[in-house]
């Protein structure tokens, strides 16, 4: 079956990769049906963020000053980023 066929067998498919745990193959979380619920807790970069001099010192900053692995790290840089872009951009999707 062809990637195109798949999709149209299973339009409402999620996939999601995990992150791994000391080891080279990578674990992913795969349904066939969209969970509503999960929506919310998406996360998705906005490349105009770059764009602003104020980011890039933020990730650097946040980067540095997280203790921890680099999950934790990524953790606290999304709550960063989501809090810039509130702050800076406010809704995007509004405007």
């Amino acid at each position: 079956m062809e990637t195109s066929d798949w999709r149209v067998s299973f339009p409402q498919a999620l996939v999601e990769f995990l992150p791994t745990h000391n080891s080279d193959n990578n674990p992913f979380f795969m349904s066939c049906f969209k969970s509503h619920t999960r929506k919310n807790n998406v996360f998705h970069f906005q490349a105009t963020w770059i764009s602003h001099p104020q980011y890039d010192p933020i990730v650097g900053d946040t980067w540095v000053n997280t203790s921890g692995n680099w999950l934790m790290n990524i953790g606290k840089v999304k709550e960063e980023s989501i809090q810039f872009s509130s702050h800076v951009f406010g809704n995007i999707f509004k405007n």
